[in-house]
């Protein structure tokens, strides 16, 4: 992510499975917008200051398995 202007919202990140690379490039009002979870195990992190990094060795986010998630949205 590369901006200038801070954004109206907050934008969250979170990684999944595998190995992920992270790049938040801007002034310090943009990124204290913007905020990055994901282990730490071969993922890397080029951030500017004022970006949140949270590091969690278990993300929910890894633990997600969409296999049939449509299916069972379409029948319920």
């Amino acid at each position: 992510m590369k901006g200038e202007n801070r954004p109206k919202i907050k934008i969250k990140v979170w990684g999944g499975a595998g190995e992920d690379s992270y790049t938040v490039k801007g002034p310090k009002r943009m990124a204290r917008r913007i905020s990055v979870e994901d282990t730490e195990y071969r993922n890397s992190y080029d951030l500017s200051p004022g970006t949140r990094q949270k590091t969690n060795q278990n993300p929910p986010a890894n633990q997600f398995d969409a296999e049939g998630w449509l299916l069972r949205y379409y029948l319920d």
